[in-house]
């Protein structure tokens, strides 16, 4: 499992972007995100890296929510539409269509391979293919598109003059490509406490989110889990209704320590269980380093099932 999300990542850093970065550039002021399922989760991330780096508020959509609400009323968006590949699902071809109807301009990236009788490719104006192995989990197509995103965000950083992005883009391209070192029996141990809880929150912060919902999404579907992700900015908001039965783990970067310690410091006074899973390095680049490790843990753990639920997006 791991040496396919590491060859995931590593074709998300490879592939030629130089296409999508000019046609991107003039419109970063409209560009929009539109997805679901794990595509969703790395837009998510990603719209939060692009505001740190680049300050722009890039909108983060459902197909039909873009379609619906969004599309009839503007003639200037540029849209990033985010599947793992074929078959393209119908609610990502009808929003492509409304768009191309409406004029506006648009990207369709795959983790995985379009097939040549996709309709919604004549509709498009540029196609991007990751072209990761494929997984059942859609582990693989989840993290080549985020490597794709970040190393677009930094890029288009960087040539805006963005020297903090010159640092991001440095430790994006020293993530490990064939093996990765680390200690599978923390994460196990986490996996495990939230399957056999009654209920489970992932507490993270922004950029951290996607990999929080990818997982919890996994065991949820697969392993009859009850996680829930949690932001550590709706906090106390959702913490008050945390009960003593309940498991809580915290994914915390360097940035979240101190909303981290309090968080858990509420939680243990009420006698709730809580881990704390550091994360090492740059928080921008620590959603994919990480999310190999708990994407392939989660897909491990799943594997001994007899069906796996498809994550079709």
């Amino acid at each position: 499992m791991i040496s396919e999300l590491l060859k995931s990542v590593s074709l998300g850093l490879e592939i030629n972007i130089d296409n999508l970065v000019n046609f991107i550039s003039p419109s970063i002021g409209n560009l929009n995100f539109v997805a679901e399922g794990g595509g969703y989760y790395a837009a998510n991330v990603a719209s939060t890296i692009f505001k740190a780096l680049i300050g722009v508020n890039v909108g983060c959509f459902y197909p039909r929510e873009y379609s619906l609400y969004i599309a009839p009323y503007v003639n200037d968006d540029l849209i990033v539409f985010l599947t793992r590949g074929s078959p393209v699902p119908p609610r990502i071809v009808d929003a492509i269509k409304t768009c191309s109807i409406l004029g506006l301009k648009s990207v369709l990236i795959g983790g995985g391979k379009f097939s040549d009788n996709e309709e919604c490719l004549d509709y498009v104006d540029i196609i991007v293919e990751v072209k990761a192995p494929e997984n059942k989990l859609s582990s693989t197509h989840y993290l080549a598109i985020l490597t794709l995103l970040i190393r677009l965000a930094g890029t288009l950083a960087e040539k805006l003059g963005n020297m903090r992005s010159i640092e991001m883009n440095r430790q994006l391209n020293q993530i490990p490509r064939d093996s990765f070192d680390y200690e599978s029996s923390l994460i196990n141990n986490i996996l495990l406490k939230i399957i056999n809880h009654a209920r489970a929150y992932i507490y993270s912060g922004y950029t951290m989110y996607g990999l929080a919902a990818k997982v919890s999404r996994d065991l949820n579907v697969n392993l009859n889990a009850n996680c829930i992700p949690v932001k550590l900015g709706q906090h106390p908001y959702v913490t008050r209704r945390v009960k003593m039965s309940d498991y809580v783990v915290i994914f915390k970067t360097e940035l979240e320590t101190n909303s981290a310690r309090e968080i858990a410091n509420f939680l243990r006074i009420r006698g709730i269980e809580v881990d704390i899973l550091d994360i090492m390095g740059d928080p921008l680049v620590a959603p994919i380093e990480t999310g190999i490790i708990l994407l392939s843990e989660t897909g491990n753990l799943i594997s001994s099932r007899d069906e796996i639920v498809d994550d079709d997006w």
